[in-house]
């Protein structure tokens, strides 16, 4: 189903960068974003059905199966509102990679290059913000107790690389000891070389607002060895 979105979208951006009429490049973009919502509308009904699937699979009698219930519970209601909160607000939940770069994924294979500066929130005080990845099967081998939020954007933009694409983000240096971080180091382990680690902590200040250590990682995406 998600080939048949991405067939459309193909020719639709086609019209749009070869359209030069302010009136029918606006209807034509209008039909590239009706198209994202019928999109997340469809993935948003898979998402449900992986969580009814999750649901079913649990012993009530268990009190953490229990409680994993009411995590998934809470993840479907989320889930299910997103498309009327969309139409409301015309604000996108998440950003489509693959789909709104596919040209890029489909001829490459992903970006030759993803830099950031991510944020950096800790689980602690912030429980909230980790739930979603603490049930979700896409991050189940990934998630660990008292991770930073950082984590998960150095595996996405790892993720987003073409092979041998490049990484740079600037970042707090405790990924690289911190137990809970031992999923993402095997993680670059299996999916990429460490080119080069900037320490910036013992020589400069980086950001004038915030008192925390920072060092540049460098990474090359490497699935071939």
């Amino acid at each position: 189903k998600a080939s048949h979105y991405f067939d459309v979208l193909r020719d639709l951006h086609k019209q749009y960068f070869n359209e030069y009429d302010t009136n029918k490049k606006k209807a034509i973009r209008q039909q590239i974003e009706d198209i994202e919502f019928e999109f997340i509308k469809s993935s948003i009904e898979e998402k449900a059905k992986d969580i009814d699937v999750q649901i079913k699979n649990l012993n009530m009698q268990k009190p953490e199966d229990r409680k994993k219930n009411t995590g998934l519970m809470k993840q479907k209601l989320e889930y299910m509102a997103i498309p009327s909160e969309i139409h409301r607000s015309k604000v996108r939940p998440y950003f489509l990679w693959h789909f709104n770069f596919f040209e890029v994924f489909e001829e490459k294979g992903g970006f030759d290059v993803v830099i950031a500066n991510p944020p950096y929130i800790g689980q602690k005080g912030n429980k909230g913000a980790f739930e979603s990845f603490k049930i979700s099967l896409a991050w189940q081998n990934f998630y660990e107790r008292k991770q930073d939020i950082y984590y998960y954007f150095i595996a996405k933009g790892v993720s987003l690389l073409k092979q041998d694409g490049y990484l740079s983000y600037i970042i707090p240096p405790y990924f690289l000891t911190a137990f809970a971080a031992t999923s993402l180091r095997n993680y670059i382990i299996r999916q990429a070389n460490i080119m080069q680690l900037i320490n910036l902590s013992e020589t400069m200040k980086v950001f004038e607002s915030a008192s925390i250590n920072s060092l540049i990682l460098f990474l090359n995406k490497n699935l071939e060895r």
